[in-house]
């Protein structure tokens, strides 16, 4: 199974929204774009470039797809831009985009998560998305991804798109934290998936009931044990006294 990896420049209150440029995302009246560019270091692009090392696709949304499409498909053979970002597959969410503007492109445009989940199957290297805030939420909220990467930059915008969607709940592990001379730290974490594949239900915050069988175990000469506990609740009163609380046994 392909690892699908998110990778975002992300404000330490969670905003991703235009990193890059002052007029690259304005959706809202944000007005704080281009705000990575005063904390810029070379340690950063290569971190980038080790993490492309393992990639072979790239999963984007639509404005994002053509926000890199604009900068890197011009770029000639030699530019280590573009030779790093040119090759990789490329599969762009879109039921607006007419036809491809970057090459080596797959149009996705119905059944998002079943062909991601399809995707993922494929034998190949990691994937990876950046930008793409619509589509990364739409991922974290049916547990497709396994790995984020967050280069976080030490400002707070109060506003503005973010990264992990509203009501998501899920455990991700730290497997690395680099700090750059900026102030910049870089923040690995992997997704820790529980063996029962409970993932679901914590992001939906539907929790199913079980069998009774499954949630309770059997006491000593197969008496019920929802019975037990029933009868006991009922012999058992709260008595407070003053500030004091105490369980006397009612006889």
């Amino acid at each position: 199974m392909r690892k699908l990896i998110v990778h975002e420049f992300v404000t330490m209150d969670g905003v991703m929204q235009a990193p890059g440029g002052k007029d690259e995302d304005r959706d809202g009246g944000f007005e704080y774009g281009g705000w990575t560019l005063p904390y810029w270091h070379d340690d950063i692009g290569r971190h980038f470039g080790e993490l492309m090392k393992d990639v072979d696709a790239f999963l984007l949304g639509r404005r994002t797809y053509v926000t890199h499409a604009e900068a890197f498909e011009p770029m000639p053979a030699g530019d280590p831009f573009g030779d790093l970002m040119n090759p990789p597959k490329k599969y762009v969410v879109s039921k607006t985009l007419k036809k491809p503007t970057w090459r080596n492109t797959t149009i996705i445009r119905d059944n998002v998560i079943e062909s991601v989940r399809a995707l993922k199957a494929q034998p190949g290297k990691n994937i990876l998305t950046d930008g793409s805030s619509q589509l990364i939420h739409a991922l974290l909220e049916n547990d497709l991804v396994d790995e984020l990467h967050l280069t976080m930059y030490p400002l707070a915008l109060g506003s503005g798109k973010r990264v992990l969607p509203i009501g998501m709940h899920a455990t991700f592990g730290l497997t690395s934290a680099t700090p750059y001379p900026t102030g910049v730290v870089g923040l690995h974490y992997t997704r820790t998936r529980s063996k029962l594949n409970l993932s679901s239900r914590l992001l939906t915050g539907a929790f199913e009931r079980e069998p009774d069988h499954e949630q309770t175990s059997a006491l000593p000469g197969g008496r019920d044990p929802g019975r037990f506990y029933r009868r006991a609740k009922r012999r058992i009163r709260l008595d407070r006294d003053g500030p004091r609380r105490r369980l006397r046994r009612v006889v």
